[in-house]
């Protein structure tokens, strides 16, 4: 059986944070809550664990408009609440680490987007594992590091809503890595704490996941299967350079 590479990501998961960085945009905090390819349509995409997105303010006040024109954020789609944004990350990661610690591949995956679900399977097959399989490969891991009784639970320290020019960005590198119409409605990024308790031991890693907004749904994502090329490179050397300058 060969390995699979996501697993070992998995498995790194603990150690090491996923190199990508956003434009600031709207930012929350809370407290501790408890590329393969496909042809699918925006309305195959919707998970039916995914999680809506509040409804926007009406009418953004003088000073929003201006933060928003700061931020290279359009107006119809600034947020104007840190805590409902951070509440929908909290709910989408909470799945995540719950389908984890239960090795429930649909409960994990399905806060993912559909074409995202779908490459992870997809790689699971080429690697001769079944889903469960892999599942219990991720669950058996954590339990030789933390023993047989480890939970997983997350800590969000901020949700950033990201740029027009990110928005822009980042759907067409989905488009050219997982094909069909994809659209994205808004997009932002969570970073959290990934907290692993157990009788053996006990970590808290900082990792961070986008948040994709799709008719009205969101998920969490990260680049995992985007498939690389100069001019993604070059997007994401342009993102780093705004978000330090």
């Amino acid at each position: 059986m060969s390995e699979n590479k996501w697993l070992r990501r998995t498995a790194a998961v603990l150690t090491a944070a996923l190199m990508l960085i956003p434009c600031a945009g709207c930012s929350g905090s809370s407290a501790s809550s408890g590329g393969g390819e496909n042809t699918s349509s925006a309305s195959d995409q919707n998970n039916a664990s995914s999680v809506k997105l509040p409804k926007r303010a009406a009418k953004l006040t003088d000073e929003q408009k201006k933060d928003a024109s700061d931020k290279n954020i359009s107006e119809e789609r600034f947020c104007t609440d840190n805590e409902q944004i951070t509440k929908v990350a909290e709910d989408l990661l909470k799945q995540y680490c719950d389908g984890m610690t239960e090795a429930d591949h649909d409960k994990c995956f399905d806060v993912f987007p559909a074409f995202y679900k779908k490459a992870v399977e997809k790689e699971n097959s080429e690697c001769g594992d079944t889903n469960e399989q892999y599942m219990q490969s991720i669950k058996e891991g954590f339990a030789d590091s933390y023993g047989d009784d480890f939970y997983i639970f997350p800590t969000v320290t901020s949700v950033l809503q990201l740029s027009d020019e990110s928005l822009e960005g980042t759907e067409e590198r989905l488009k050219k890595s997982f094909g069909g119409d994809i659209s994205l409605d808004d997009l932002y990024y969570v970073y959290f704490n990934e907290n692993v308790r157990g009788s053996k031991n006990k970590s808290s890693d900082a990792l961070e996941f986008f948040i994709l907004v799709m008719d009205e749904n969101c998920y969490l994502y990260d680049d995992y299967y985007e498939t690389a090329d100069e001019e993604n490179n070059g997007a994401v050397k342009e993102t780093e350079e705004k978000a330090n300058s």
